[in-house]
Protein backbone atom coordinates (compact mmCIF):
# COMPACT_ATOMS: atom_id res chain seq x y z
CA UNK A 1 0.00 0.00 0.00
CA UNK A 2 1.13 3.74 -1.09
CA UNK A 3 0.44 6.61 1.03
CA UNK A 4 1.22 9.73 -1.03
CA UNK A 5 1.72 13.05 1.69
CA UNK A 6 2.17 15.99 -0.85
CA UNK A 7 1.48 19.65 1.44
CA UNK A 8 0.79 18.01 4.69
CA UNK A 9 1.17 20.14 7.72
CA UNK A 10 3.70 19.71 10.17
CA UNK A 11 3.55 17.23 13.18
CA UNK A 12 5.74 17.32 16.27
CA UNK A 13 5.47 13.86 18.08
CA UNK A 14 7.02 13.52 21.73
CA UNK A 15 7.23 10.03 22.55
CA UNK A 16 6.19 8.95 25.89
CA UNK A 17 7.22 6.07 27.28
CA UNK A 18 5.06 3.92 30.39
CA UNK A 19 6.63 0.96 31.09
CA UNK A 20 9.76 -0.45 32.29
CA UNK A 21 11.52 -2.25 29.50
CA UNK A 22 10.06 0.30 26.53
CA UNK A 23 7.79 -1.48 24.95
CA UNK A 24 4.41 0.44 26.15
CA UNK A 25 3.90 1.57 22.09
CA UNK A 26 3.74 -1.67 19.79
CA UNK A 27 6.97 -1.79 17.05
CA UNK A 28 4.91 -0.71 14.05
CA UNK A 29 2.77 2.28 15.91
CA UNK A 30 6.51 3.50 16.82
CA UNK A 31 8.19 2.59 13.20
CA UNK A 32 4.78 4.81 12.08
CA UNK A 33 5.24 7.20 13.94
CA UNK A 34 8.90 7.85 13.33
CA UNK A 35 8.39 7.45 9.99
CA UNK A 36 5.83 10.78 10.05
CA UNK A 37 8.74 12.63 11.81
CA UNK A 38 11.15 12.18 8.94
CA UNK A 39 8.23 12.75 6.69
CA UNK A 40 7.92 15.84 7.99
CA UNK A 41 11.56 16.70 8.07
CA UNK A 42 12.25 15.85 4.83
CA UNK A 43 9.35 18.19 3.91
CA UNK A 44 11.46 21.22 5.84
CA UNK A 45 14.49 20.22 3.30
CA UNK A 46 13.02 21.01 0.44
CA UNK A 47 11.05 17.80 -0.62
CA UNK A 48 7.70 18.27 -2.61
CA UNK A 49 6.47 15.01 -2.63
CA UNK A 50 7.42 12.42 0.11
CA UNK A 51 5.98 8.53 -0.58
CA UNK A 52 5.48 6.02 1.95
CA UNK A 53 5.80 2.73 1.22
CA UNK A 54 3.92 1.29 4.71
CA UNK A 55 4.12 -2.65 4.97
CA UNK A 56 6.22 -3.29 2.27
CA UNK A 57 8.77 -5.59 4.36
CA UNK A 58 11.06 -3.75 1.69
CA UNK A 59 14.68 -1.63 1.86
CA UNK A 60 12.72 1.37 1.31
CA UNK A 61 10.31 3.43 3.69
CA UNK A 62 10.25 6.57 2.42
CA UNK A 63 10.80 8.47 -1.39
CA UNK A 64 11.71 12.01 -1.28
CA UNK A 65 11.64 13.77 -4.29
CA UNK A 66 13.62 17.09 -4.38
CA UNK A 67 12.77 18.79 -8.22
CA UNK A 68 15.06 22.04 -6.96
CA UNK A 69 18.27 19.66 -6.74
CA UNK A 70 17.16 16.75 -9.35
CA UNK A 71 17.44 14.36 -6.59
CA UNK A 72 15.56 11.16 -5.33
CA UNK A 73 15.86 10.19 -1.47
CA UNK A 74 15.35 6.41 -0.88
CA UNK A 75 15.11 6.24 3.20
CA UNK A 76 15.08 3.19 5.38
CA UNK A 77 13.70 4.61 9.08
CA UNK A 78 15.30 2.25 12.09
CA UNK A 79 13.07 3.52 14.80
CA UNK A 80 14.31 1.18 17.65
CA UNK A 81 17.94 2.13 17.87
CA UNK A 82 20.36 4.71 17.73
CA UNK A 83 23.00 4.38 15.09
CA UNK A 84 26.49 2.83 15.18
CA UNK A 85 29.26 4.98 15.82
CA UNK A 86 31.07 3.29 13.50
CA UNK A 87 28.37 3.71 9.83
CA UNK A 88 30.56 1.06 8.42
CA UNK A 89 28.57 -1.49 9.69
CA UNK A 90 25.15 -0.05 9.36
CA UNK A 91 26.20 0.18 5.48
CA UNK A 92 26.61 -3.88 6.24
CA UNK A 93 23.41 -4.21 7.60
CA UNK A 94 21.84 -2.41 4.31
CA UNK A 95 23.03 -4.05 0.86
CA UNK A 96 19.70 -3.88 -0.67
CA UNK A 97 19.01 -0.35 0.30
CA UNK A 98 22.57 0.41 -0.92
CA UNK A 99 22.38 -1.19 -4.21
CA UNK A 100 19.68 1.15 -5.05
CA UNK A 101 21.92 3.89 -5.74
CA UNK A 102 22.50 5.32 -9.19
CA UNK A 103 21.13 6.91 -12.00
CA UNK A 104 17.81 6.41 -13.49
CA UNK A 105 15.78 7.91 -15.96
CA UNK A 106 12.49 8.75 -14.90
CA UNK A 107 9.60 8.70 -17.32
CA UNK A 108 6.23 10.27 -16.28
CA UNK A 109 3.39 8.20 -16.89
CA UNK A 110 -0.42 7.79 -16.40
CA UNK A 111 -1.86 4.88 -15.95
CA UNK A 112 -5.76 4.20 -17.68
CA UNK A 113 -8.01 2.96 -19.73
CA UNK A 114 -7.86 3.52 -23.40
CA UNK A 115 -10.29 1.18 -25.64
CA UNK A 116 -11.32 -0.62 -23.19
CA UNK A 117 -8.34 -2.06 -21.71
CA UNK A 118 -5.93 -0.41 -19.14
CA UNK A 119 -1.99 0.23 -20.17
CA UNK A 120 0.44 3.33 -19.27
CA UNK A 121 0.59 6.46 -21.12
CA UNK A 122 3.78 8.71 -21.50
CA UNK A 123 2.89 12.11 -20.82
CA UNK A 124 5.85 13.80 -21.34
Amino acid sequence: MLTVFTNASIVKFHFKDNSKDGSSMSSYRCGYLVELKARDELKKLGAKIVVRSSGSRTPVDLIAIFPHKNEIWLVQVKAKREAPKNISKLKRELPDLINLSGTYTVQPKVYMKRKRKYGFIEVS
